[in-house]
């Protein structure tokens, strides 16, 4: 039994050398918790609105004026008065190809606004250093609802304070959450969930999806909306 010693204690060293081979392994590491955030422009998206609404109603007083006229061009009973009001009706044609064509680019507009697209050009901690944005991978910087930006949150302390800089406007947004320190296989990981909106400087925020009121939410399952 003596001599399998000797063999038994190498087998033990070399496990634990095999074991701790990679620093990876051998020391915790942390992930910064982050949230998504987008951008929505409510005040524009309510002008765009309206504009398409008023652009449905003089389409259809349009289309009726044309019925009327095509009308009047059948009971006609001289060409004259045919070439004239073929021409008013040409003339009011024109018109609503015009603002059926403008009524487009509006619906391009709600589509752009509703997608999130938005240039941040930089943010901070509130009363600190301001930084460039943290985009995901692949992102430029113009973020929307599929590519959103990434704000990383404090990890010592449970609030973030921030400041948010674009070309025409600057505002402030306070985060509260709670934290955890969560481990994977042999690596830890701090994690932030019950993420809350203490104070902020934009029209409205809205989390989207809604975090469920019966379990933890991660503050990277969700996009936080900002109206402004």
């Amino acid at each position: 039994m003596k001599k399998f010693i000797p063999f038994i204690i190498f087998c033990t060293l070399f496990g634990l050398l095999v074991s701790c081979d990679t620093c990876e392994d051998c020391n915790p590491l942390n992930k910064d918790p982050y949230i998504n955030i987008a951008f929505i422009n409510q005040d524009s998206l309510n002008k765009t609105n309206f504009a398409i609404a008023q652009a449905d109603t003089l389409l259809l007083n349009l289309e009726q004026e044309i019925a009327d006229i095509e009308q009047q061009i059948t009971d006609a009973e001289s060409e004259e008065e045919v070439s004239q009001l073929t021409i008013q009706r040409n003339q009011i044609q024109e018109q609503r190809t015009a603002v059926t064509s403008n009524r487009t680019r509006n619906q391009q507009v709600i589509t752009q606004i509703n997608a999130g697209r938005y240039r941040l050009s930089e943010y901070g901690i509130l009363n600190g250093t301001r930084r460039s944005p943290a985009f995901s991978p692949g992102q430029d910087s113009v973020n929307s609802l599929e590519r959103p930006y990434t704000l990383p949150l404090n990890m010592q302390e449970a609030n973030s304070p921030f400041v948010l800089g674009a070309t025409t406007r600057t505002d402030t947004l306070i985060l509260s959450y709670q934290l955890e320190t969560a481990q994977v296989d042999n690596a830890y990981f701090i994690d932030a969930f019950n993420v809350q909106v203490l104070q902020h400087s934009f029209d409205s925020v809205v989390f989207s999806p809604p975090c469920p009121t019966d379990a933890k939410c991660f503050s990277d399952e969700t996009t936080l909306l900002l109206y402004f």
